[in-house]
């Protein structure tokens, strides 16, 4: 960063109407002029160049403090997006998890209604009846001792 180092000199008394004799008046007003002529007004002319080159480098420092606080801002805002997609995530995953739970309680379900099906059928004797001269025939054979599937899927009863 550019800075300022010039430094402005003392500049002489200028002259005093009416106070100094005539000739001391004209050398000290004569003095006064040379010194801002020679000095001064180089000095005060390199001290704006520095002051202009100091404001310079401050609004390129502010050019970039914008452009960092835009990218900043941008990248800000693409977290808050992403922390969002994050939580949705989150959420389906969760809902995810409670669907797969509840499916495999629904299956466990309907597999201990099955078992229970299966153990009513091998308790009762598996009946066969006719009507005969308008009597019922009732005929039971043993309890299922067993219910399998075969390789097709088709239920396989053994009495």
């Amino acid at each position: 960063m550019a800075k300022i180092t010039q430094t402005i000199t003392t500049i002489p008394q200028a002259g005093k109407r009416g106070v100094q004799v005539r000739d001391d008046f004209v050398e000290s007003q004569e003095a006064f002029q040379d010194h801002l002529t020679d000095f001064t007004v180089n000095e005060l002319n390199n001290f704006r160049v520095q002051t202009n080159a100091v404001r310079d480098d401050v609004n390129s420092i502010r050019d970039d403090t914008e452009s960092i606080k835009d990218s900043t801002n941008t990248i800000r805002n693409s977290v808050i997006v992403l922390q969002q997609q994050a939580q949705d995530s989150e959420n389906n995953a969760y809902n995810s998890a409670i669907n797969a739970q509840n499916s495999y309680a629904n299956a466990q379900n309907v597999a201990d209604g099955i078992a229970n099906m299966a153990y009513a059928l091998t308790q009762i004797g598996v009946s066969l009846s006719t009507v005969e001269d308008g009597d019922l025939i009732m005929t039971y054979q043993s309890p299922v001792q067993n219910l399998s599937f075969n390789s097709e899927q088709e239920l396989i009863i053994e009495y």
